[in-house]
């Protein structure tokens, strides 16, 4: 999932403190969706592979009457998989908030660093 970004605005044009910290805080909100996503995609493809895994094994595992262990592990696996999947979007998170507080606090300031932010996160954007 990719999101394309409009083109930032001249620094010509003063931005009031209120609108500066509304724009970073979109920008940086899809940024951080936009690693979200793909955080996810990779779990995503990590639970089908364990399922499907899963599923082949319990076929193997019926002839060997080993089926019970294996479906204990696989569902293990599936529950270790989904607490990283969620400790990791909490962190993603709480850097967001953090993120936008330091920003908040930082444009409160100086207006200018408003810019400053917003080209800052337009070429990290670029670069994922």
């Amino acid at each position: 999932m990719r999101f394309q970004f409009v083109q930032i605005e001249d620094s010509t044009h003063a931005l009031s403190s209120r609108k500066c910290v509304r724009n970073v805080v979109l920008f940086a909100s899809f940024y951080t969706a936009d690693i979200s996503w793909n955080v996810y995609g990779g779990v995503l493809q990590i639970i089908v592979l364990v399922v499907v895994s899963a599923v082949v094994a319990e076929a193997a595992a019926e002839a060997a009457a080993a089926a019970a262990a294996v479906v204990v592990v696989v569902i293990l696996v599936v529950v270790v998989v989904v607490v990283v999947v969620v400790v990791v979007v909490v962190v993603v998170l709480v850097v967001l908030v953090v993120f936008v507080a330091v920003v908040a606090v930082d444009i409160s300031r100086d207006e200018r660093k408003c810019f400053e932010y917003l080209e800052i996160l337009a070429i990290d954007s670029q670069n994922v």
